[in-house]
């Protein structure tokens, strides 16, 4: 389970294609809304698998606002979801994984203030590499 972030009119190999697992999103949201991106269109575009488009246009200024907050040495993000709509949609994931039996996914209701390490610097880095190059982008 996860998204699957196609590019429209990639400009190279890092603008084809990005894959982002629930947790991984989640991360990402945060991050987006934590840099500066307007909270309607993260919220709109990125909580389900609803094959909605990302202009080009968006997905230059997510890229831009990205790069430009990862600049900072020291990083913070609230995992805690602020839209209704995430949380409904983090639940019902976490459901799904609860009856699969594969537990580990915790409530994310409370705040959750995370240092953003290398591994998740990198991570953000690449979905900015991936904004900047995909010439807009499909959300599945």
């Amino acid at each position: 389970m996860g998204f699957d972030l196609t590019g429209v009119r990639p400009s190279d190999k890092r603008g084809e294609y990005y894959r982002a697992s629930i947790d991984t999103i989640i991360l990402l949201r945060r991050a987006m809304v934590t840099a500066g991106v307007e909270p309607k269109l993260v919220y709109h575009k990125f909580v389900g698998n609803d094959g909605l488009k990302v202009t080009n246009l968006q997905a230059k200024s997510i890229a831009e606002q990205l790069a430009t907050w990862l600049k900072h040495r020291s990083l913070v993000v609230d995992l805690r979801e602020t839209d209704e709509a995430a949380v409904r949609s983090n639940n019902a994931y976490r459901r799904v994984f609860s009856v699969l039996g594969l537990g580990g996914h915790a409530s994310r209701s409370r705040r959750q203030k995370v240092i953003v390490d290398r591994t998740a610097r990198k991570l953000i880095r690449g979905f900015a590499e991936f904004c900047h190059s995909s010439g807009g982008f499909w959300v599945d």
